[in-house]
């Protein structure tokens, strides 16, 4: 059970922008993120030699989501399931902020920063 903001966050210079919302408790399972990006573009990185799975709903904003040579505009309701062998970018592509969700397995996220990501400007 996590309640409203007690999520674990990554945050830079005071902006969230992910939290952890859920996390399955072994090795096996998924975990939830809200995502939230001004602004700014978020790269997700792939381990070497396997590919990541996640599945992204837009709460609301416009991104596009980069994979590969592939470009998709998603907007408020657009849900998307990925699986890529190499890196992706979400772009927040609107004139307001970008929310969403992401569903991930728990074997894709990191120990220090809780899911691979960097975060990049434009």
């Amino acid at each position: 059970l996590t309640r409203k903001g007690g999520g674990r966050r990554v945050t830079e210079a005071g902006r969230t922008y992910l939290e952890l919302l859920t996390q399955s408790p072994g090795r096996e399972g998924a975990s939830g993120f809200l995502l939230e990006l001004d602004a700014e573009d978020l790269r997700i990185n792939t381990k070497a030699g396997t590919g990541d799975e996640y599945f992204l709903y837009v709460l609301s904003g416009t991104c596009t989501l980069s994979l590969e040579a592939e470009n998709q505009m998603l907007d408020p309701g657009d849900s998307i399931y990925v699986t890529a062998h190499k890196e992706q970018w979400i772009r927040n592509t609107g004139a307001g902020p970008f929310r969403a969700i992401i569903v991930s397995p728990t074997s894709l996220i990191n120990a220090e920063v809780k899911i691979p990501v960097l975060r990049t400007g434009r």
